[in-house]
């Protein structure tokens, strides 16, 4: 492939994405239509060309954090588990418009084997074997990817989840590719890109006695949390999640697997949320993309103070107060650790 700007999609008419800069496109269009994000605030392009390396820092930053977590969880028998979400370029390198390698694989791996006894994943060549792990005009995984990485994860936290996976997944298909579907890449033009897509269906929709409801934080991305209780889940487990939208988009399959899911919208360990939810398993997680922004985790806020530090209005969704009455422990909520340290 070449590097050449291709921001107008010609099979729509689209025209081109706005620009972060006069050199840099924010969206390019590769191979098939597939649109790929190229600038933005984590120079896409620059660290997945290897323009730019990630600095020394972030790297030590990322592993000391990731030690952290698993002594923490370790200590309190916590099931736990790590992913980075391997970027849209990395998996789909043919129809990339650049010269696309790993940022975390070039980077941040310095040893596969500790990496996989600390539960750490990087699903890059599971998702390069699954045809239609990407949506065109989004950076997020369509239902294939999520459904291939969902029962990855069940298999490295043990049998329980093992066997309520093959109880689950038999049950899913894949619809009729339905029109209409634009990304977050399609919205960045005008007319918005749109495509055809396939969404899950489970016949036996498992869903009766499903409440889900968010907090409602207004613009904003960290700081929201995602409460979820579903009484047909094939397990009794509880899932705590500290991570970005890759693992919110994986919620509708993780109900059916977990009775009670917290999902906390962050880029830290929030240690503090530990003891009031009592988890069974943790996930932790982040775009491939922001591993160059890696902080210490002891460098966050407190996790419910952050719609308020950044002036975020919050309307929560209804039944999140029952959710949350009927989740948390309100005794050890404001006398919980504090530290992976």
């Amino acid at each position: 492939m070449t590097g050449a700007d291709s921001t107008s999609a010609t099979s729509t008419g689209a025209t081109p994405a706005p620009t972060t800069s006069g050199a840099t496109p924010t969206v390019l269009t590769g191979a098939d239509d597939y649109l790929f994000l190229a600038g933005g605030a984590h120079d896409v392009q620059a660290y997945f060309s290897g323009a730019l390396r990630a600095r020394p820092a972030a790297v030590r930053q990322f592993h000391r954090n990731l030690r952290d977590r698993v002594r923490f969880c370790r200590d309190r028998g916590i099931v736990f588990a790590q992913v980075v979400f391997p970027d849209k370029v990395a998996v789909l390198p043919e129809q990339t418009p650049f010269d696309a390698q790993s940022l975390f694989l070039r980077d941040f791996s310095q040893d596969a084997d500790v990496e996989t006894r600390l539960g750490l994943l990087y699903p890059v060549d599971v998702l390069r074997a699954q045809p239609g792990v990407f949506h065109r005009t989004d950076t997020h995984y369509a239902a294939p990817g999520n459904v291939a990485l969902a029962e990855l994860l069940c298999t490295r936290m043990g049998p329980e989840l093992t066997r309520a996976w093959r109880q689950v997944v038999s049950k899913q298909t894949l619809t009729a590719p339905q029109a209409g579907f634009c990304g977050d890449l399609g919205q960045k033009f005008e007319p918005r890109v749109r495509e055809d897509t396939q969404v899950l269906v489970w016949p036996d929709t498992g869903e009766g006695g499903l409440s889900m409801a968010s907090n409602g934080v207004e613009n904003a991305n960290d700081g929201v949390m995602v409460l979820c209780d579903n009484a047909r889940a094939a397990t009794g487990q509880t899932l705590l999640i500290f991570g970005d939208s890759f693992y919110r988009q994986m919620l509708p399959i993780l109900t059916r697997l977990f009775r009670t899911i917290v999902f906390c919208r962050s880029r830290f360990f929030q240690a503090e949320m530990v003891a009031a939810v009592a988890p069974d398993v943790i996930l932790t997680g982040m775009a491939e993309r922001y591993l160059g922004s890696t902080r210490a985790d002891d460098a966050r806020q407190h996790f419910l103070a952050v719609p308020w530090a950044a002036g975020r209005a919050s309307t929560p969704e209804p039944g999140f107060a029952a959710l949350w009455a009927k989740i948390f422990d309100r005794e050890t909520l404001t006398g919980s650790g504090t530290s992976t340290t």
